[in-house]
């Protein structure tokens, strides 16, 4: 019995075409051949969060950037604010945030 056989159809640029093609006659290899060969011949990709953890991650850095854009809006202002409390919460999630990611790169 015959395995089933996925098709995908890919657009590409000029340059693009041309050099795939260029290669084909070059080598006599066939252009899915030639696209398989470029893509399975590396490693595959290691993703480091999934996009949920992503979305979480990137939500996190905006309220800490609105965090310190508040504390930089009332020194400005010359307003008294208790600033070094929020900025040193600021520091520890920043910290937090680095090792999380070294430790997702193996970094320790």
């Amino acid at each position: 019995m015959k395995k089933p056989r996925r098709t995908i159809c890919v657009l590409l640029s000029e340059p693009q075409y041309t050099q795939l093609t260029t290669e084909h006659l070059t080598t006599g290899t066939s252009l899915p051949e030639l696209l398989r060969q470029a893509y399975f011949s590396k490693e595959p990709s290691k993703f480091l969060m999934t996009q949920t953890e992503s979305q979480r991650f990137l939500n996190e850095l905006r309220k800490q950037g609105g965090r310190l854009n508040q504390i930089a809006s009332h020194l400005n202002r010359g307003t008294s604010y208790d600033w070094e409390k929020e900025f040193s919460e600021i520091c520890d999630h920043y910290r937090m945030i680095r090792n999380l990611i070294s430790v997702i790169h193996g970094n320790n």
